[in-house]
Order: C-alpha cells, then sequence, then structure tokens
C-alpha cells in the first residue's frame, strides 16, 4: 500500500471518525453526571377527623378537629376526640387563611394517645406546648416507657429538660410507678 492509498483511505475514514467514534469516545471519557437530589421537604403531617372547623384573625389560626381525631406524623401518633390547635401568625401575614405560623398551642381532649417511639401516653386530656417543649397530661394518665408503667394525678412532661413531674392527686392519689423486674442481687 503507498503512502498515497493510505492518504486517501485515512481522509475517507475521517469524517467517519469524526461523526461517529469521536463522540463515543468523549462520552465514555465523562464521568457520570452526579445525581441531583430533589430538595428534602420536611415529612408530612397528615390530620384526620370526622369535622373540622378552621377560625382566622389578625394574629392566629384556630383549628378545631372534632370526632375520631387522628395525626399522623414522621415520628409522632396521635389519636383522641376532639382537638384545638392554635398557630399563631407572623405580622407580615396580614389574616391570610393560608399562612399557618408557629402552632402555639395544643390541647387534646377524650381517649388521648400520644405514641412516639417505643413510649405511649395516654390519658383524658393532654395539653401541648411545642414552643416550650412541654406536654401536660390530666384525668388519669399513664406512660408506658419500655417495661415501665407511671400512672399519676397529673403529668409534665420537659422534653429539653429530659424531666417528668407526676403529681398525687387531691384525694389522696398517689404516683406510682411500675418497673421490671430487678434481678436477684446475691444477697
Amino acid at each position: 500500500m503507498s503512502i498515497r492509498s493510505l492518504f486517501k483511505t485515512t481522509i475517507g475514514i475521517f469524517p467517519f471518525l469524526i461523526i461517529v467514534a469521536v463522540p463515543a469516545f468523549l462520552q465514555a471519557q465523562q464521568k457520570p453526571l452526579p445525581y441531583t437530589y430533589k430538595k428534602s421537604t420536611p415529612s408530612e403531617t397528615k390530620v384526620q377527623c370526622d369535622n373540622l372547623t378552621l377560625v382566622s384573625s389578625l394574629d392566629e389560626n384556630r383549628f378545631t378537629f372534632i370526632g375520631n381525631v387522628s395525626i399522623k406524623g414522621d415520628s409522632l401518633d396521635v389519636t383522641c376526640d376532639n382537638m384545638t390547635v392554635v398557630s399563631k401568625k407572623n405580622v407580615t401575614d396580614t389574616g391570610s387563611v393560608g399562612k399557618i405560623g408557629k402552632i402555639e398551642y395544643i390541647l387534646a381532649i377524650g381517649n388521648v394517645k400520644i405514641i412516639q417511639g417505643s413510649r405511649v401516653a395516654m390519658a383524658g386530656r393532654a395539653q401541648i406546648l411545642p414552643l416550650e417543649s412541654k406536654v401536660i397530661l390530666e384525668n388519669s394518665p399513664t406512660v408506658i416507657d419500655g417495661g415501665s408503667v407511671v400512672t399519676g394525678y397529673r403529668m409534665i412532661l420537659l422534653k429539653g429538660e429530659k424531666k417528668a413531674i407526676v403529681e398525687g392527686g387531691p384525694d389522696g392519689e398517689r404516683p406510682s410507678v411500675s418497673l421490671p423486674d430487678i434481678p436477684d442481687l446475691g444477697y
């Protein structure tokens, strides 16, 4: 094969290389595009009930959930008969119904059951104060955590302090704690 015929063959192949081979080679050399993650959104909290009333004023929204109230969130399940939720609006909301604002107060009444992780709290009434990280359980409250059961007249749970205050009742009702069996200490 002469240099001239080799040159003609190479020139004839060159357009083929530019059109097909070069893009394929470049694509093979490219690093794969990084996966673009969707911006993560907070977990959804879903509230269901038989009836709902929303009253919006200039400074707050008041939700009243009536009948078979169920709240399911990422790490929280609450059921009760009725519930009121109050959220304060920001000053810039100017009375808009769509702006919920920070939840200031939750009052759950009737067959209240709060499940969070392995902990279950039951009471006739629960006041939840999210801004204070406080829950007040009344009307025969019981908290079950692992193998322990705590009962009393009234309980105040302080999340930030990891503290529970269990009060006795006016009729002499005393707080009670049932713990798992204490092992034989060998004495």
